[in-house]
């Protein structure tokens, strides 16, 4: 047989664990509870914003700003935001993030200056013909009959305008 005293600390044991179980539940639960509801907050436009600026909005909202991407874009000038995901308008809970896709400007192409060439070929030319050649001025020349040439183009009519019947 159990004697009392065995029965006593069994007792005793099992009903410490009974409260620990209790316990270890009721704290789980909060837990889930807090987790699941949280604070929900909805999401601002942040499209045409710096990233700085979009991420001390998002900051103040309890929100974290992540750029996933950077891609050129014509028309939007370089560090401004594209896109973001979520949208605007949607309710996030604090401490989630938001992407963002920043532009990194408009894509430019290197364009060789042709006339240091030009410039090569005249003085070789000038050298076989044994013509004496002033570089300086004929970069002037060069640059007004430019300058001429863009202005003209730029002040012409429209073609219809000079189609005459």
């Amino acid at each position: 047989m159990i004697s009392k005293e065995k029965l006593s600390r069994l007792a005793s044991l099992s009903f410490m664990i009974a409260i620990l179980v209790v316990a270890a539940i009721f704290s789980a639960m909060t837990a889930m509870r807090v987790a699941i509801r949280g604070r929900e907050v909805v999401v601002q436009d942040l499209k045409g914003k710096t990233e700085v600026e979009a991420r001390q909005i998002l900051e103040r909202n309890g929100l974290i700003l992540k750029v996933s991407q950077s891609r050129f874009t014509p028309g939007v000038p370089e560090g401004r935001i594209v896109e973001q995901n979520p949208p605007k308008g949607t309710s996030l809970k604090t401490g989630r993030s938001v992407k963002v896709l920043v532009s990194r400007g408009e894509r430019k192409y290197p364009v060789p200056n042709l006339l240091v060439q030009v410039f090569a070929q005249l003085r070789s030319h000038s050298r076989k013909a044994n013509l004496p050649l002033e570089l300086r001025t004929l970069r002037i020349r060069m640059r007004e009959k430019l300058l001429r040439l863009s202005i003209s183009r730029r002040h012409r009519k429209p073609l219809k305008a000079r189609i005459r019947r």
